[in-house]
């Protein structure tokens, strides 16, 4: 009864009372995964950061699965409590066999690597999720990240893949800049010229 009042009042974004009505469930079933996911599910609504990781580490040592640990490296990203998310995601790849699931938790790994100056790390896993999709975000982070490891001359395809994949005088300056530092004057000249011209 107490679980179907805190469904209903989270539903309502009462979360006060959802709270309320999942902590008296709790108390009837102590141990109940579940009831700990919806307890870290209403303080990350109410942006209760701490408490949500709280409760998720709880509910993931009753019940391992890989949604729960993506959910709460999320928590730890949002506390940046990188070192841990880092972990935590790290074990999520581990876990996952779907290409879309892998592309989006590299994608979140490498952004947390680059956050903790892990440049080689954060390039490995840009590079991974490129492979998958090398979409729009995967490329233009591969090529950042290759370009912050001092690759400038690994990075020019994928700054130039970037161009192709979403045209604009940022992308143009962006690519004119790693000719440039790359030795070829004359791209570098060519695009930077685009760059102002766009």
């Amino acid at each position: 009864a107490y679980r179907t009042l805190g469904e209903a009042a989270k539903k309502r974004k009462d979360w006060q009372g959802a709270r309320a009505a999942f902590e008296s469930a709790l108390e009837r079933e102590p141990g109940n995964a579940e009831l700990m996911q919806a307890l870290a599910q209403v303080a990350y609504a109410q942006e209760d950061y701490p408490e949500a990781a709280r409760w998720m580490r709880r509910s993931l040592e009753r019940q391992p699965d890989p949604g729960k640990r993506e959910f709460l490296a999320n928590i730890l990203v949002a506390l940046n409590e990188d070192a841990e998310a880092a972990e935590q995601l790290a074990q999520l790849l581990s876990e996952l066999d779907a290409p879309e699931d892998r592309h989006r938790v590299l994608m979140t790994l490498g952004e947390v690597y680059t956050r903790l100056e892990k440049h080689p790390e954060a390039t490995a896993a840009f590079q991974e999720a490129a492979r998958i999709e090398p979409d729009y975000a995967a490329v233009h982070a591969l090529a950042h990240a290759l370009e912050r490891e001092g690759r400038s001359a690994e990075a020019v395809p994928w700054f130039e893949k970037r161009l192709q994949l979403q045209p604009s005088a940022i992308a143009h300056l962006e690519l004119g800049m790693i000719y440039a530092k790359v030795g070829q004057s004359e791209q570098a000249t060519q695009h930077l010229d685009e760059a102002l011209q766009a």
